[in-house]
């Protein structure tokens, strides 16, 4: 014991307890009587203890299969000739509810014990920044990574707030530690990258450009399933299991944000369809923003 403990307590692992501290209490000061809580948090709520009403009654077929309806690009200037926002709806999966159930039936669904939840994966995100920077850089990269995570006030409140994008920090960061221990020939880690990449893909309209990063970063890597035959069936089927709703989602959606990813990300079109005589303008257009970023003029 004598000779581990020496290993365990060091200058690095000192500061990380610090700075989890620092942000443990940020987050859950004075978190009972501030947190943002309105129609939308109600109603999740609500949905969520139909969830486990139904699962209680074992009405299995009332379970949901699609979460809440997308808001994508909220205030944007849509074209009169643009129906495409209109023609059909966009959901989430439902994956969010089922993620609430736990802190909902350990607090009998009281508002707080979901913020309190929320909170410990916010507290949680923080460690994985340190695992992330020091898997990239080193240690006191991974320290950095943790405080900036601890302390920033937009963190701070996404933590107190009963919101799917609240959740996307701890699964986007999870599955970038999947993805980078992956890498180092680590194919335990296949498991958690399936279930992070289905699980936000169903959370936030974002999930979808993670699961672009995830496959292009599989590709250029060249990683290959696990050779392990029990580890591969785990790893396609949690990849089945959590991705069915979001490509079922889409293919009813007419791939809406497939070419949306397609319009806006290559072409930089805002009509919603890919517009080929733009594409060097977004390109210069990244460029030109790169440069006055790198030397701050502009």
């Amino acid at each position: 014991m004598k000779k581990f403990l020496p290993h365990l307590i060091t200058r690095e692992t000192i500061l990380l307890f610090i700075i989890l501290a620092i942000g443990t209490f940020f987050r859950f000061n004075n978190s009972n009587k501030y947190f943002p809580f309105d129609v939308e948090q109600a109603e999740d709520l609500i949905v969520t203890r139909t969830v486990w009403e139904n699962i209680k009654k074992g009405e299995i077929k009332r379970l949901p299969f699609r979460g809440q309806e997308a808001s994508i690009d909220p205030g944007r200037k849509i074209p009169k000739n643009d129906t495409s926002y209109y023609s059909y709806d966009i959901y989430h999966g439902a994956f969010y509810y089922y993620l609430l159930l736990l802190p909902g039936v350990i607090s009998n669904f009281h508002p707080y014990g979901f913020v309190a939840f929320l909170i410990a994966l916010g507290v949680f995100s923080c460690y994985l920044g340190y695992k992330v920077g020091k898997e990239i850089w080193d240690g006191y990269t991974g320290l950095i990574c943790a405080f900036l995570f601890a302390v920033l006030h937009p963190l701070v409140l996404y933590s107190r707030w009963i919101w799917t994008p609240s959740t996307l920090y701890f699964f986007s960061l999870l599955g970038l530690y999947s993805l980078i221990m992956i890498s180092k020939g680590r194919e335990r880690f296949w498991f958690l990258l399936a279930f992070s990449s289905g699980a936000i893909s169903q959370i936030h309209n974002a999930g979808y450009f993670f699961l672009v990063f995830v496959v292009f970063s599989l590709l250029i890597l060249k990683l290959r399933l696990p050779k392990n035959r029990t580890l591969k069936f785990v790893t396609i089927g949690t990849f089945g299991l959590f991705l069915a709703p979001t490509l079922i989602i889409e293919v009813l959606s007419k791939f809406f944000m497939t070419r949306q990813i397609i319009a806006r990300f290559i072409f930089q079109s805002t009509a919603g369809t890919p517009s080929p005589d733009l594409f060097l303008k977004g390109v210069f257009s990244y460029f030109w923003n790169f440069v006055k970023a790198t030397f701050n003029f502009g």
